[in-house]
C-alpha cells in the first residue's frame, strides 16, 4: 500500500484535470494558479528524486513544516512515494511542546519555512539528530539545501510499495491536556480513510474541495477531486475573513468544504448578514462538539446541501457522523434538555463501546466492564482506522491501549452514551468531568441547558476548588448586541439550572467576553485553563 502511488494512478487517468488551486489576491478578484494532476504528479517525482539525492530516503523520519501552496501537495506526495515517514507537528503548540516532540520524535531530516530554522539555531542540543536541513522559498542558510534546487530534471519515480501496516506518519496531538503524543499512522488506515470519505459524503471525481486543514486535501486529491487551498491562514482558523473564502468557493465552484467550526461559523453569520446563499453540497466540519444554532444557520443558507459533523480524534478518525439535518430534526431537543451531544451512528467497519470511567489503565478487553445502553461512561473504538500505538511512548500505551487478541481498542479520553437505536452521544472529554459532593457532571451535557438562552452565546462549565471542596460553575459569553445586564442573566440561568437535575449543583456563574480555545482548531474550550482563570477571580 501507499496512496501516493494511488494518487499517480488518479493522475495518470485525469492528466489535465485541475489538481490544486492557489489564489493570488489581485485587488478584490483572484488569480488562480494551479497545477494540473499531470504537473502535480510530475513535480512530485522530481522532487523525490531531488530528496533521495541529500539522503531523505525510505524509513527516514522527516519533519514538516510548510504553508500550503502549490509545492505542499507535490513535496508530500513525493516523500510518500520515498516511503519516509513524515513527522507532522502543529507550529501552534508553543515552543516547549514542540521541543518535547522534536526530542522524542528525533527526526532525521526537516523540511521547513524560514522560520523553522530559529529551532536548530537556538536548540542545537534538541534539534541534534536533524541532519538534513531543506528550506522552501528563496531564504538561503549555510549547511541547508533549498528546495528549488532539488528539482530534478528526472520526472519518472516508481513510488515505493510499502506493508499495509509500516509506518507511513506521525501526527503529533497539539498537547493542549498535556505532553503532545505522537500518534502511528499506518499507509493501511490512510487507505481506509479516504474510502470512508468516499462512503459517508459520496464525493469524487465530479466534486471540488476547499479544505480549512491543509492534510485532508491530500485525501479528496486521490480520490480525484480538485483542490482549492482557501485564502486564510490555517494555522489560524478564527482569524478566516468570510469574504475571502466565499469568493474562493464562489469563483471555483467549490462543492465540499471541510474544515473546523471557528471557520464556518462566520462564514454562515457573514452569509445571513447578507442574504448569500450556497451553493455547496457538504459543509464538514470538526475539532469540536457542534451546537444545533451552528446546523440551523447553515440549513438556511445551503440551497440543497447540509452539515456534517464527524467525531474522531487523532488516534482514530472518524469514528462516527451525523447530518444537520438528522440533529434538527431528532437529536436537538435532547441536546436542549441536558443529554449530551449525538455525534451519530458509528462508521462501517468501527466498533464502540461504552465501558465504566476510569482513569487507571486497563491491560486486556477482559477487564473492562461494560455499561449498557443509556449510560454514560467512557468511549473506546476497535476498527479498521484506530491507531494501534503511539510513538516511544508506553505511558501513553499503557493508558489508552486495551488489547484484543492482536489488535488493539482506543480509549478514547471522552465520555458518552449509546442509544436505543445505537446512535453514540458525547457528554465530554473524561479529564473534564466534575466530580462534586452531589454528584458528577458532564460539561458538554450541562452546557446544552444553557446554551438555549436567547441571550447565551456559549457557555463552559468548569471545576473550581473553593474551601477544600470542587464547585461547578458556569462561565457564560453573552452574545452581542444582546441587552440584558448580567444580573438579570445570571438569575435566569440559576432558575434554569434549578430545572434539572444534572445541574441544580450549580450555584455560581461568571461572565468573560470570550473563552481560551485550543491551538489547532481554535474552537474547543481548553477548560483546564479557564478553570485556573475563574479560581483566580
Amino acid at each position: 500500500m501507499n496512496i501516493a502511488i494511488d494518487f499517480s494512478e488518479t493522475a495518470n487517468r485525469l492528466r489535465d484535470k485541475k489538481a490544486i488551486l492557489f489564489p493570488v489576491r489581485k485587488g478584490s478578484e483572484y488569480d488562480y494558479q494551479y497545477l494540473t494532476f499531470s504537473e502535480l504528479d510530475t513535480k512530485a517525482n522530481a522532487y523525490a528524486n531531488g530528496f533521495e539525492k541529500i539522503g531523505i530516503v525510505k524509513g527516514k523520519k522527516v519533519l514538516f513544516f510548510v504553508r500550503p501552496s502549490l509545492e505542499f501537495h507535490a513535496i508530500v506526495i513525493a516523500l510518500m512515494k520515498i516511503g519516509v515517514r513524515l513527522v507532522f507537528m502543529d507550529p501552534a503548540m508553543g515552543r516547549k511542546n514542540l521541543l518535547v516532540a522534536i526530542d522524542e520524535s528525533q527526526p532525521d531530516a526537516i523540511i521547513t519555512e524560514p522560520k523553522g530554522l530559529l529551532l536548530k539555531l537556538f536548540f542545537p542540543g534538541r534539534t541534534k539528530s536533524i541532519k538534513t536541513v531543506l528550506t522552501v522559498g528563496s531564504f538561503s542558510w549555510p549547511r541547508t539545501h533549498k528546495l528549488a534546487k532539488l528539482l530534478s530534471k528526472n520526472n519518472k519515480y516508481q513510488g515505493v510499495e510499502m506493508e499495509a501496516d509500516a509506518t507511513c506518519a506521525i501526527l503529533y496531538t497539539s498537547g493542549g491536556t498535556g505532553k503532545p503524543k505522537g500518534v502511528l499512522y499506518s499507509h493501511r488506515i490512510f487507505s481506509q480513510q479516504i474510502q470512508n470519505l468516499k462512503d459517508l459524503f459520496d464525493v469524487g471525481e465530479q466534486d471540488t474541495d476547499l479544505s480549512g486543514f491543509p492534510m485532508f486535501s491530500l485525501f479528496t486529491l486521490v480520490m480525484g477531486m480538485s483542490s482549492v487551498i482557501p485564502d486564510m491562514d490555517t494555522s489560524k482558523p478564527a482569524t478566516v475573513d468570510p469574504v475571502k473564502i466565499l469568493k474562493n468557493i464562489n469563483d471555483l465552484n467549490v462543492s465540499f468544504v471541510s474544515g473546523s467550526p471557528a471557520i464556518w461559523n462566520p462564514v454562515a453569520d457573514h452569509c445571513l448578514a447578507n442574504n448569500i446563499k450556497l451553493d455547496v453540497k457538504q459543509v464538514v466540519t470538526f475539532g469540536a462538539p457542534v451546537p444545533t444554532s451552528f446546523h440551523r444557520k447553515f440549513k438556511s443558507v445551503l440551497k440543497n446541501g447540509d452539515t456534517y459533523t464527524p467525531y474522531g480524534a487523532t488516534e482514530s478518525l472518524p469514528v462516527s457522523c451525523i447530518s444537520g439535518t438528522e440533529i434538527i430534526d431528532s437529536t436537538a431537543n435532547l441536546s436542549d434538555d441536558g443529554n449530551g451531544t449525538c455525534i451519530g451512528l458509528p462508521v462501517p467497519g468501527i466498533e464502540v463501546r461504552i465501558i465504566k470511567t476510569s482513569d487507571d489503565p486497563v491491560a486486556q478487553i477482559e477487564d473492562a466492564e461494560f455499561l449498557p445502553t443509556g449510560l454514560i461512561g467512557e468511549l473506546i473504538v476497535k476498527g479498521a482506522v484506530v491507531t494501534q500505538a503511539y510513538f516511544d511512548n508506553p505511558k501513553a500505551n499503557e493508558l489508552s491501549k486495551i488489547k484484543d487478541g492482536n489488535v488493539y481498542w482506543h480509549r478514547m479520553g471522552d465520555l458518552g452514551y449509546l442509544d436505543a437505536q445505537g446512535r453514540l452521544w458525547f457528554c465530554g472529554r473524561k479529564m473534564h468531568r466534575i466530580e462534586t459532593a452531589e454528584g458528577t457532571l458532564y460539561p458538554v451535557a450541562c452546557e446544552g441547558i444553557f446554551n438555549t438562552h436567547a441571550a447565551v452565546q456559549r457557555t463552559a462549565l468548569v471545576g473550581v476548588k473553593r474551601n477544600g471542596t470542587i464547585q461547578a460553575e458556569l462561565v457564560v459569553v453573552k452574545k452581542e448586541g444582546n441587552s440584558i445586564d448580567d444580573k438579570a442573566l445570571t438569575e435566569a440561568l440559576l432558575d434554569l439550572a434549578k430545572q434539572y437535575e444534572q445541574t441544580s449543583a450549580i450555584k455560581k456563574i461568571h461572565y468573560r467576553a470570550n473563552l481560551p480555545v485550543d491551538v489547532r482548531h481554535n474552537i474547543k474550550i481548553d477548560r483546564l485553563a479557564l478553570a485556573q482563570m475563574v479560581s483566580q477571580g
